[in-house]
C-alpha cells in the first residue's frame, strides 16, 4: 500500500502554532525531529500526548563550516565521536523525558553524516541508538531502502505539487517522506496554504494510503 510520512525540522515556533492545529483539525498524526527543546518541553510533550512521534535531530544541529550562518565551534568540522556520542545521548533522555518510548529515530541536520575535517562517517553512532534515520536525498522510498539514509522530498512549492508527489508515490506504490520546517513563516517556509491544500487531500484519501509517522513506517520496511 502507498506509504505517507509528514516530518517537521527543528522544533520552530510555527510548527505549533500552524502544523500542529492542521494536523489535529484533519486527524493526522506526524514526526517532529527535535534540536533541544529543554527550555520550553511542555507544547513539545503536549504533541506526544496527541499522538505524533517525537524524534531526534540534535540538539545544536551541526552544518558544515561552509555555511556561513554556522556558529564558529559548532560545525560538523569541529564534532568528535565523544562530542556526537554525548549530544547524542542528551537527546535521547531528552524525548524520553517528553514521553517518547522507544524505538527512536533521527534525522541528520543539514543531511550530513559525517564528521571532523577527515569527514568520518557518524551512522555507527546512529545505529548504535536509533532504529531509523532520514536523510535529505530526494526520492520516493521502496523496498530494500538503508532505513538509515531514508529519502525525503522537501518543498516550499504549491499544494498542487505537493499532492502530485503523494500521488506518485500511490502510482508507484511506494513511501513518501515529507519534510517540512517553518509553516508559514520561520526558515525554509512553505505556505500556509500549501500545507493545508496535502494535509485536506491526505484527510480524504485515507483509505488510498497508510499515513504514519516515521518511525512506524520505518518499522514496516524493516521487515
Amino acid at each position: 500500500m502507498p506509504s505517507v510520512t509528514l516530518t517537521y525540522d527543528d522544533a520552530l515556533p510555527t510548527q505549533l502554532t500552524a502544523a500542529a492545529p492542521a494536523l489535529q483539525r484533519h486527524g493526522l498524526r506526524a514526526t517532529f525531529f527535535l534540536v533541544d527543546v529543554r527550555s520550553d518541553p511542555a507544547p513539545w510533550a503536549a504533541l506526544r500526548a496527541d499522538g505524533h512521534e517525537l524524534a531526534a535531530h540534535s540538539f545544536i544541529h551541526p552544518c558544515p563550516k561552509a555555511n556561513t550562518w554556522v556558529t564558529p565551534g559548532n560545525a560538523n568540522e569541529d564534532y568528535d565521536f565523544p562530542r556526537m556520542a554525548a549530544e547524542l545521548d542528551q537527546g535521547l533522555a531528552m524525548l524520553q523525558t517528553l514521553g517518547q518510548p522507544a524505538p527512536f529515530t533521527f534525522a541528520y541536520p543539514c543531511g550530513i553524516n559525517w564528521l571532523g575535517e577527515g569527514r568520518q562517517s557518524y551512522v555507527p553512532l546512529i545505529q548504535e541508538r536509533f532504529s531509523a534515520a532520514r536523510g535529505v536525498s530526494s526520492g520516493l522510498v521502496q523496498a530494500g531502502v538503508n532505513l538509515f539514509d531514508v529519502p525525503a522530498t522537501f518543498s516550499t512549492g504549491t499544494g498542487e505539487e505537493l499532492i502530485a508527489l503523494a500521488e506518485e508515490a500511490k502510482a508507484q506504490t511506494s513511501w513518501v517522506v515529507f519534510g517540512f520546517h517553518g509553516i508559514g513563516g520561520d526558515t525554509n517556509a512553505i505556505a500556509l496554504d500549501a500545507h493545508e491544500a496535502l494535509l485536506a487531500y491526505l484527510e480524504q484519501r485515507r483509505e488510498s494510503f497508510h499515513i504514519a509517522t516515521f518511525g512506524e513506517l520505518a518499522a514496516c520496511f524493516a521487515h
